[in-house]
């Protein structure tokens, strides 16, 4: 299960590589990991029920794709 989101985690942040790479902070609370980066983009991974969610702002509009490890 770490695996799986080792590489999901790995795969949202490069996904946001732009001509400079993003400044991001993380934080764990329970079972979540949230990251937050400086060009807009959130990752919410919650290990106890394999789920995730990543948003980014583009513009003025919020993207927002969620799933399953």
């Amino acid at each position: 299960m770490m695996s799986k989101f080792a590489i999901f985690i790995l795969l949202a942040l490069s996904a946001t590589v732009y001509a400079e790479s993003p400044h991001c902070i993380s934080e764990t609370k329970n079972s979540s990991l949230v990251t937050q980066c400086d060009d807009g983009t959130v990752t919410i991974v919650n290990s106890s029920n394999g789920s995730y969610s990543v948003c980014k702002v583009i513009g003025t509009e919020i993207i927002c794709k969620q799933g399953r490890l």
